[in-house]
């Protein structure tokens, strides 16, 4: 719908033309209004927010000017929830109205709304990578301040995927790296893998390669984070990256009692099977037999070559039921073998049937 800028009714939740024509960055037709009418320039809407809240709020540095020249004390007004308009201009990503308004009231930039949020986190959320550099200048302690939520501005670039706020946090020194926030508990890396920024995990992993080897409070390693969920399967290239920094995390437990390699099963979704099969290259027999179980010998790798299968089931289906040592002695260097040679060409049924050999009581 459109409006004409120079009607003097007011519109929906009580914002003016005149509110209007700031937010669309309409100089002429602001300054044409206030002439007409001067005292609209302190009429606020149902949410009390100002005219300099919405033009802040567009981004529109000649407005907020104006404006400024015009009522300096429109600064210090504050929407419903503490909106103030630095955070109207962080909203828009504008470091220019950022710089106008914290020339004025440099204190402006220590607030922060209802929910805790201050003008550096709602940059970090929204990516505005100019305006994260105009803040911390400003003021550096800023860095690691949390929100209502425990979440800081690294936690918010880190879950939205901004690449570059994440190392110019980091590059400033953020302390914040291994915080938990309040809501789920949740670290920078727990933010980014629960989004699926890949480059984001790599970039906090080469900051702080300790990362790999931390356990949250469903005691799950980062190796389990990256495989727990079945609708996104992460590069082979990560998966070899957090391998190498933490081998040890592939026999821990979650909560849940499951392993990596539980979650990296395809019953999760098929998306997973690269990451059973990456897993596999890197465990041993003895663990799969061993640490794993039945669910790590019986995951589906691929195609069925008949002369594995053949030999497998010469070799175990056929041993007479009281051989169990000779057994063992006969079929794990086999297994071993087929492993290490035909790795993803293994089929389900011979591991499963070598598994319960191998596992049945005597």
């Amino acid at each position: 719908m459109e409006y004409s800028f120079s009607d003097g009714k007011d519109l929906s939740f009580g914002r003016t033309p005149l509110h209007l024509a700031a937010q669309a960055g309409r100089k002429e037709e602001v300054i044409s209004i206030l002439s007409q009418n001067p005292e609209l320039i302190d009429r606020v809407d149902t949410q009390n927010r100002s005219v300099l809240h919405y033009a802040a709020s567009g981004g529109h540095a000649d407005v907020v000017e104006y404006l400024l020249a015009q009522r300096p004390n429109l600064v210090n007004l504050e929407a419903l929830g503490d909106w103030n308009v630095l955070q109207a201009a962080a909203q828009a990503g504008s470091a220019k109205v950022a710089e106008q308004i914290l020339a004025l009231k440099p204190e402006l930039i220590d607030r922060a709304d209802s929910w805790g949020r201050t003008s550096l986190h709602l940059a970090a959320q929204a990516g505005f990578d100019d305006l994260v550099m105009v803040l911390l200048a400003q003021r550096p302690a800023q860095l690691d301040i949390a929100d209502a939520w425990g979440s800081t501005a690294l936690h918010h670039a880190s879950q939205h995927g901004h690449i570059q706020i994440v190392k110019r946090l980091l590059a400033q020194g953020s302390r914040s790296i291994d915080a938990a926030n309040y809501s789920n508990g949740d670290t920078p890396m727990q933010c980014a893998v629960t989004n699926k920024h890949e480059e984001v995990i790599e970039v906090l992993l080469a900051n702080t390669p300790t990362l790999a080897k931390n356990v949250d409070n469903r005691r799950s390693t980062l190796l389990h984070n990256i495989l727990g969920d079945a609708e996104h399967e992460f590069s082979l290239t990560l998966l070899e990256q957090v391998w190498s920094l933490n081998p040890e995390a592939v026999q821990v437990k979650d909560v849940m009692g499951s392993t990596p390699f539980d979650l990296a099963l395809p019953r999760y979704g098929k998306v997973q099977k690269r990451a059973a099969s990456f897993l596999q290259r890197k465990v041993s027999i003895g663990q799969l037999l061993g640490a794993f179980g039945e669910a790590a010998l019986t995951a589906p790798l691929g195609a069925k070559p008949q002369d594995a299968k053949e030999e497998l089931l010469v070799q175990v289906h056929f041993k007479p039921q009281d051989a169990r040592e000779e057994l063992l002695l006969e079929v794990r260097p086999l297994v071993e073998q087929q492993i290490m040679e035909l790795r993803d060409a293994l089929i389900p049924e011979v591991i499963h049937i070598v598994f319960e050999y191998l596992h049945e009581p005597k």
